[in-house]
């Protein structure tokens, strides 16, 4: 088994001996002032629904999968376990005390915070919104069991110091997969088992030919990222060209070293056995172009959402 681990390599993170490292899985978000841990309040599951701190308990809703954004380096996303909503600054407000909640996944910086590793203080961060510049932090300090959570100008209290403590961790064995869509059921095909370089990648009804199985492997001296080679043509799952368009079409191409060809794979929450496949090159996830249903129909790559096209299960056919 390889564990997938990521490096936050940005220098605003650095400390004078050390570079943090976050392992990918579910963490408990808990502020240093309060003792309390973030939480979705009363177990919502709506698009711009609250979140609070509350006395810990291990619930579902306490429990937050830590995302990078593959091409903003020290930035992430938190995803909510119990809903599947990401953390959000509601409605892109820069007030201090300004809400934040849950919302579906999207691309808006309002869902991208930085982590900013405390000196001396190991495990704890400041989270600080990329949209508004502002802290994590209890609404006026409240220590109130259930109380709002907020943003606020950084002060270096101790409210708006938060550890990250990891409650389950997220493991992919190194192996050969279907890789299928949740949105039509079809599989990430090599059209019409093509060798081309560049030739096109699709969607299909799932067989068992060798153009719907997919070699994943680790990106050496990358923890957390993984190369997807195909094995009816030995070429790697790479964006056409190395584009960066969002819905840009996705190819084979000759394994090499670029970006365009390592893929960060990361649990859907509150959807068991589902993921999403991030692009380092791009940043876009791996999805269905326009939602379409058609058997050879077109797969691409665009900015993360919360549908079904972008989610997709991994059936392991055989370890290596």
């Amino acid at each position: 088994m390889k564990k997938l681990i990521l490096l936050l390599t940005t220098t605003t993170l650095l400390l004078a001996d050390q570079i943090p490292q976050v392992d990918l899985g579910y963490y408990t978000v808990t502020n240093k002032g309060t003792g309390h841990v973030l939480d979705v309040f009363y177990n919502n599951k709506v698009d711009g629904g609250p979140v609070c701190q509350t006395k810990f308990s291990g619930r579902d809703t306490q429990k937050w999968l830590v995302v990078p954004i593959v091409d903003e380096p020290g930035h992430f996303r938190f995803m909510a376990k119990s809903s599947g909503h990401a953390l959000d600054v509601l409605y892109d407000n820069k007030i201090h005390g300004g809400p934040v909640c849950q919302a579906h996944l999207s691309s808006r910086d309002t869902q991208k915070w930085l982590l900013v590793a405390i000196a001396d203080e190991p495990g704890h961060f400041y989270i600080k919104s990329k949209s508004s510049g502002l802290h994590l932090d209890p609404f006026h300090g409240n220590d109130v069991n259930g109380g709002p959570v907020a943003q606020a100008k950084a002060n270096e209290g101790e409210s708006q110091k938060w550890r990250l403590q990891l409650v389950e961790q997220i493991e992919v064995a190194k192996g050969c997969y279907q890789v299928i869509s949740k949105k039509t059921g079809k599989a990430l095909d090599v059209f019409y088992s093509n060798k081309t370089p560049g030739g096109p990648i699709c969607q299909a009804k799932p067989t068992k030919r060798a153009a719907q199985q997919w070699l994943i492997s680790p990106v050496e001296g990358e923890p957390g990222y993984f190369h997807l080679k195909s094995k009816v043509s030995g070429l790697r799952l790479d964006p056409f060209r190395g584009n960066k368009i969002n819905g840009g079409p996705v190819s084979q191409e000759r394994p090499n070293k670029m970006n365009s060809q390592k893929w960060l794979i990361v649990p859907v929450p509150d959807e068991k056995g589902y993921f999403r496949l991030y692009c380092k090159n791009s940043g876009n996830s791996l999805g269905i172009f326009a939602g379409n249903d058609v058997d050879g129909g077109p797969v691409c790559h665009d900015r993360p959402n919360h549908t079904d096209g972008q989610k997709w299960s991994l059936k392991l056919l055989g370890k290596e």
